[in-house]
C-alpha cells in the first residue's frame, strides 16, 4: 500500500483524507519521546502509553484526562513489581549488576572485524531493495571516535515503512536534497551493546552499554 501511494497521489490522498495534507511525522519526534521516557523515574515510565498524533501532538494516553485512576495505578504497580522480578531473573542477585555491565563490555569488545557491512540508499525509490545496496566499510578505530559518538556492536535491524519512505526522499526537504546527498546511510532501527565511547560520552551510553533500541 505505501508503494502505491507514492506513486499515485491522488490514492495516497484517498487513502489519508485529511491527514494527507498534513507533514510527515520525523524519526527525531519518535526518539524524543523514547528519550524522555528512558529518563523518565520509573513510576512515572513504566506502563506509560504515548500516542504521537500526525499533527505532531503527544497524548498520554496512560495519565487520561487528570491523574490516572486507582485501577490504573495498581496496574502500572503490578507492572513494577513484574518488571523488577524479571530483572532479578536475568541478573541475579542485585551485587551482580556490575558483573553484568562487564560481561556485555566483554562481549562487545571481543574481536572486531577491520571492516562492516551497512545498508546506504544509492537512489531513491519506494522499491527498497532497489533503492539500497550492501557495502564493506572501514571498521572505526575505538580509541579514536569523534566527540559525542559510540561505537555500537549490533545484533539485530529491522525495515519497515519508515525505510521506504526514507530511500524515497521523503524524510528530506526536497528530492533535490536528497539525492545531492546519495549515496546515504539507511536504517533507523537496531538493538546492540556499545563496544567504545568517546571521551565526552558517560553514563549508560558508556561501552558495555545496552543491549540498547538505536535510531541512526
Amino acid at each position: 500500500m505505501v508503494q502505491t501511494m507514492l506513486k499515485d497521489p491522488k490514492k495516497a490522498s484517498a487513502y489519508m483524507g485529511e491527514l494527507a495534507k498534513l507533514p510527515l511525522l520525523q524519526p527525531q519526534q519518535v526518539t524524543d519521546i523514547i528519550s524522555a521516557l528512558i529518563k523518565a523515574p520509573v513510576a512515572e515510565a513504566a506502563g506509560a502509553v504515548k500516542l504521537l498524533l500526525q499533527t505532531g501532538q503527544v497524548v498520554d494516553v496512560s495519565a487520561g484526562p487528570g491523574a490516572a485512576p486507582k485501577r490504573q495505578q495498581q496496574k502500572e504497580q503490578q507492572q513494577q513489581q513484574r518488571h523488577g522480578q524479571q530483572r532479578q531473573q536475568r541478573q541475579g542477585p542485585a551485587g551482580n549488576a556490575p558483573a553484568t555491565a562487564r560481561a556485555l563490555g566483554q562481549y562487545a569488545s571481543q574481536h572486531l572485524p577491520s571492516t562492516f557491512r551497512k545498508v546506504v540508499v544509492t537512489q531513491l525509490s519506494p522499491n527498497f531493495r532497489a533503492a539500497t545496496a550492501t557495502v564493506e566499510a572501514p571498521m572505526p578505530s575505538p580509541s579514536a571516535l569523534p566527540p559525542g559518538h559510540v561505537l555500537v556492536r549490533r545484533l539485530f535491524t529491522g525495515a519497515n515503512a519508515s525505510d521506504v519512505n526514507f530511500s524515497s526522499g521523503r524524510y528530506h526537504s526536497s528530492v533535490q536534497e536528497a539525492r545531492s546527498l546519495l549515496p546515504f546511510d539507511a536504517g533507523f532501527e537496531s538493538v546492540g551493546v556499545v563496544v567504545a565511547a568517546a571521551s565526552d560520552v558517560t553514563g549508560e551510553q558508556g561501552a558495555g552499554g545496552g543491549p540498547r533500541t538505536l535510531a541512526s
